[in-house]
C-alpha cells in the first residue's frame, strides 16, 4: 500500500508539470549558456512578473483593480510542445490564457476582455483566447499566460527569464543534470521532480506512517501464528512419533512437518497477495480520493504490484511459518518415540528458569533503552525499533509468569470467599497450555491493537483539530494586510488576527557558512541551507493557538524555536546566532539573532523546523502579507458573506471554523477509513487465532472435561468453570496490556519525531474505553466455543478415547 501510495504521489506531481522532470529557476535570471554541457535535454524558458487587473465594465467586481496576479510569458510554442498547459493554445501578441477557475469567478468567456496595468497605472486590453484547466504554467487561479511581445508592451522590454521547465530525455539522467547545473553556475536551483526533496517529502511522510504501520502488524501476525504453531504442534506429536517408530530420522520427521508449515504459508502468502492486487484498485479508488486542492484533473495511477514484493510478501509468509514452531519442532526431536506417542496429549504448561531469565534480560535491556532514548542519548530509528523488539519479547516470554502470580493470588481470594469453580478457573488459567496461549496471545493483541488505535486517533486528531480559537478562518490572503483591515470594521467582529508565515524558507546559519555562501556554486549554496518555516508576529498569538511558548513582544534581535530543533542544530538559549534569512530571496536578512527562547510548533506542523522572529524582521523579507486571518465574531455567516462580496478575489477560503473542522475531517476520511481498517483487520486476525487456539485446545482437554464430568462437576459448572477462566484470563491480560501499550506507543512516537512526523499523542477516555471492552467482550466470546463442545460431548467415547 505504501508504494502505491508513493506511484501515486509521483505521477501526481508529474502530471502537474507536463513532460517536465526538472524545473529550474534563478531570481537573477537564467540564460541559454547556463544549460551548455549538460546531458541531453529539451527546455522551455520563462518569466514572470506580478501586476494588477481588471474586467472592464464589470461593476460588480469593483475591487478587482487591487488584485495582483501573476502572468507567466515564454515561448507559446515550446510551452505547447511539453504540455506545459492543460491544451495547445496558439497567442496573438495582445491575448492571454487564464484558468477556468478564474473565468468562472470573473463571468468571463473566450473573446472577453482583460485589462493589466503597468509601474504607470496605465491599463494594456487584453483578449482572452483560452480558458483552461489548471497545469503547469497556469497551476493557480490568479495566474496568466500570454507571448513575450504582450509581456515587454506590460513590464518593459528588459525582462528576464526566472526560470525553466526542462524535459531530461533518459530519466535516469535527471539527477545528473541537476547535480551537473547546480555544480556550473550560482544562485540557481533546480528542483528534481522524480526524486527530488519536493516529491520525496510528500511521499516519504507516508512511507514512513505505513512501515511504522508494517511493524505494528508484523509483530501480531507472528505472534498469532506461534500461538497457533504450538496448539499445532500438540496435535502432531502422536504424528512425529509414528514416522519416528516407522525408522524416518529426527531431521527428516523435521523436515516433514517444517515442510506442511512452509505449505501453510506458501498457501497463506500467494492467496493473501493476490487477494490485495485484485482489490487494490478498488479499495484506494473508493477509500481514497486524489485532491490537488484545485481543478487539476489527477489521475489514480497506482502503478503495477511490484514482482519483487509479491514474491517476498510469500517468502516472508514461508519463513513465519517456519520459524514460529521452531521450539516446538526442536522439543519433539529430542523426545523419545514412547513418549511422543502416549503424551501426545500432556496439556500442561511448562515453566522453566530459562525462559524466566531471558525475559528478565530482554525486559532490562529494553527498559535501559527506553530510559536512554527518553533522555535522547541514544537516537535512530533503528534503535528505537531494537528497544520495541527487545520489549515486546520479554513480555512474550515473561507474561506466563505473571499470570501464574496473579492466579494464585486471585486463587486464595476466592477460595477465602468460597468461590470453589471461580479458584478452580484460577488453576486451569496457569497450567493448561491453550489457557496460557490464549491469555498471552490476548495481551499482544491488545497491546498492538490499542498501540495502532491510539496512534491512529491521534494522527486524525492533529488533522482535524482546529489551530485557532476563532469563529471565522479565511485562507490565501494575496495582499498585504492594509487590503483587509476593514475586517475589524465589519458588524459583529470583536477581534482580527493575522498569520504571516512562509514555507521552506531558506536560512544559511553561522558566520563561517555566511561567508562561505557569498562565493559557493549552486550546489553548495544547497548544501549549507538549513530550511525552515519563517513565522511572523508582534508576540504571543491571541486566537491562533497552533505555535505557543512565545512572549507578549519579541525584540527585533530575537528568535525562537522548537527545542528539539535547537538541541539539533547544538544551539541553547541566549545564543548568539549570525544567519542569513531567505537567503535564495531578492529580499534577504542578514543579521546576528539571539536564540530567546523555546516554542512549541508542534501543532502547526508536526515536528518540522518553524522559526518565530519579529513582525519587523519578516515584514523586510515578505513584506506585510499574511497567509490567514482568524476572526472571532457573535455573527459568523453574516461575517463570511461580507468577506466573500467585498474580498473574493483577494483569498483563497472563507468559512466558519465549524465548516472549516468539518473540510478537514472530510479531507481525512479516506486515511481514516484504511487506518480503522487495519485496526479491523487485527482484530478479526487475532480473534480468528484466539477461536482456533479455543478448538485446539479443547480437544486436548476433551479427556479432563470428561472425567470432571462424570466425577465432581455437572456440565453447567464446567461451562461457567471455562468462562470464568477465559474471563480471567482476559482480565489480567488486559491489565497488563494497557500500561504496556502506552510504553510502546511512547516509543513509536519517538520514532515519529525522528522522521519529522510529530503529530503529538492524544487519548480520547472515552473512545478508548470503549475500544478496550470492545475486545475485552470479544474474546471472552471466545469461551463459547468450548462452552459449545462441553453440551454435546459425550463422556463414555471421551473416557474409553486412550
Amino acid at each position: 500500500m505504501s508504494n502505491s501510495v508513493r506511484n501515486v504521489l509521483e505521477s501526481a506531481f508529474l502530471s502537474m508539470f507536463g513532460d517536465s522532470n526538472v524545473i529550474v529557476s534563478s531570481s537573477s535570471g537564467l540564460e541559454d549558456a547556463d544549460f551548455d554541457g549538460l546531458p541531453a535535454h529539451d527546455r522551455t524558458l520563462f518569466t514572470g512578473d506580478m501586476t494588477t487587473f481588471n474586467v472592464p465594465g464589470n461593476e460588480e467586481y469593483a475591487y478587482f483593480h487591487e488584485k495582483s496576479i501573476l502572468i507567466y510569458s515564454g515561448d507559446i510554442a515550446d510551452a505547447n510542445a511539453m504540455e506545459l498547459m492543460a491544451a495547445e493554445v496558439d497567442l496573438a501578441d495582445n491575448e492571454v490564457a487564464i484558468p477556468k477557475t478564474l473565468a468562472e469567478e470573473l463571468n468571463l468567456k473566450e473573446g472577453d476582455t482583460i485589462e493589466f496595468f503597468d509601474d504607470e497605472d496605465q491599463a494594456h486590453a487584453f483578449t482572452v483566447k483560452s480558458i483552461l484547466s489548471y497545469k503547469g504554467m497556469l497551476s493557480e487561479k490568479y495566474n496568466a499566460v500570454m507571448p513575450l511581445c504582450g509581456f515587454a508592451e506590460i513590464f518593459g522590454e528588459d525582462y528576464k527569464y526566472v526560470g525553466a521547465y526542462v524535459r531530461v530525455h533518459e530519466r535516469s539522467e535527471v539527477g545528473k543534470f541537476c547535480s551537473l547545473m547546480e555544480e556550473n553556475t550560482q544562485g540557481i536551483e533546480t528542483e528534481d521532480l522524480i526524486n527530488g526533496e519536493m516529491v520525496q517529502q510528500n511521499v516519504n511522510s507516508v512511507t514512513s506512517i505505513f512501515a511504522i504501520l508494517f511493524l505494528i502488524c508484523l509483530m501480531l501476525v507472528i505472534f498469532v501464528t506461534i500461538s497457533l504453531s504450538e496448539r499445532i504442534m500438540v496435535e502432531r506429536m502422536g504424528t512425529v512419533g509414528t514416522l519416528r517408530s516407522l525408522g524416518v530420522s529426527p531431521n527428516a520427521t523435521a523436515l516433514i512437518v517444517l515442510f506442511e508449515n512452509a505449505l501453510y504459508g506458501f498457501l497463506g502468502g500467494a492467496l493473501g497477495s493476490s487477494l490485495y492486487v485484485l482489490t487494490r484498485d478498488p479499495i484506494f479508488n473508493n477509500v481514497f480520493t486524489l485532491n490537488s486542492g484545485s481543478d487539476i484533473e489527477l489521475e489514480m495511477n497506482l502503478g503495477n504490484v511490484s514482482v519483487i514484493a509479491w514474491i517476498g510478501v510469500i517468502v516472508g509468509a514461508v519463513v513465519i511459518e517456519c520459524l514460529c514452531p521452531i521450539k516446538e519442532l526442536l522439543k519433539a526431536t529430542r523426545t523419545s518415540i514412547r513418549d511422543l506417542i502416549f503424551d501426545n496429549k500432556d496439556t500442561d504448561f511448562k515453566y522453566t528458569k530459562k525462559t524466566l531469565v531471558a525475559s528478565i534480560l530482554f525486559t532490562v535491556l529494553g527498559a535501559a533503552g527506553l530510559v536512554l532514548i527518553l533522555t535522547q542519548t541514544l537516537t535512530g530509528l533503528a534503535i528505537v525499533f531494537a528497544d520495541i523488539v527487545m520489549l515486546v519479547i520479554g513480555l512474550f516470554l515473561g507474561y506466563p509468569f505473571i499470570l501464574r502470580a496473579a492466579s494464585k493470588l486471585l486463587e486464595k481470594f476466592f477460595t477465602k470467599r468460597n468461590c470453589p469453580i471461580a479458584a478452580f478457573s484460577c488453576v486451569q488459567a496457569r497450567t493448561k497450555k491453550a489457557s496460557v496461549g490464549i491469555s498471552r496471545l490476548f495481551v499482544m493483541a491488545v497491546t498492538m491493537g490499542l498501540t495502532l488505535f491510539i496512534m491512529s486517533s491521534s494522527y486524525l486528531a492533529f488533522c482535524e483539530r482546529p489551530e485557532a480559537d476563532a469563529d471565522v478562518i479565511v485562507t490565501g490572503l494575496s495582499e498585504q494586510r492594509k487590503a483587509f483591515e476593514y475586517f475589524e470594521d465589519i458588524d459583529s467582529v470583536t477581534e482580527v488576527e493575522f498569520l504571516n508565515y512562509h514555507w521552506d524558507t531558506k536560512f544559511v546559519l553561522g558566520e563561517e557558512d555566511i561567508k562561505a555562501y557569498e562565493t559557493a556554486s549552486s550546489k553548495e549554496m544547497k548544501e549549507l541551507y538549513h530550511t525552515a518555516m519563517l513565522v511572523g508576529t508582534p508576540g504571543a498569538f491571541k486566537i491562533f493557538n497552533a505555535i505557543s511558548g512565545l512572549p507578549e513582544t519579541i525584540g527585533d534581535d530575537e528568535i525562537y524555536m522548537d527545542k528539539a530543533i535547537a538541541k539539533e542544530l547544538g544551539y541553547h538559549v541566549g545564543d548568539e546566532i549570525p544567519m542569513l534569512m531567505a537567503a535564495n530571496n531578492s529580499d534577504s536578512l542578514q543579521k546576528t539573532m539571539k536564540l530567546a527562547g523555546y516554542c512549541n510548533s508542534l501543532q502547526f506542523t508536526s515536528g518540522s523546523a518553524v522559526y518565530v522572529v519579529s513582525l519587523n524582521n519578516y515584514n523586510e523579507i515578505f513584506k506585510d502579507q499574511p497567509q490567514t486571518a482568524y476572526i472571532r465574531c457573535t455573527d459568523p455567516e453574516s461575517v463570511v458573506n461580507t468577506i466573500k462580496e467585498r474580498s473574493g478575489c483577494m483569498i483563497n477560503t472563507v468559512s466558519t471554523m465549524d465548516a472549516h473542522v468539518e473540510d478537514m475531517k472530510a479531507e481525512n476520511a479516506g486515511m481514516a477509513t484504511l487506518l480503522y481498517m487495519l485496526i479491523g483487520m487485527g482484530v478479526l486476525l487475532t480473534f480468528i487465532a484466539v477461536v482456533s487456539n479455543q478448538i485446539i485446545g479443547f480437544s486436548g482437554r476433551r479427556r479432563e472435561c470428561a472425567v470432571l464430568v462424570s466425577t465432581a462437576m455437572s456440565r453447567g459448572k464446567l461451562k461457567k468453570a471455562f468462562l470464568s477462566e477465559n474471563m480471567l484470563s482476559c482480565m489480567v491480560a488486559m491489565a497488563i496490556a494497557v500500561p504496556f501499550a502506552g510504553i510502546i506507543t511512547v516509543l513509536f512516537h519517538e520514532a515519529l519525531v525522528m522522521i519529522q512526523m510529530n503529530f503529538g499523542m492524544s487519548v480520547d477516555i472515552g473512545t478508548t474505553a470503549i475500544f478496550l471492552g470492545g475486545l475485552f467482550l470479544i474474546f471472552v466470546i471466545t469461551a463459547l466455543m468450548p462452552v459449545k463442545h462441553i453440551r454435546k460431548m459425550k463422556i463414555a467415547e471421551q473416557l474409553k478415547y486412550e
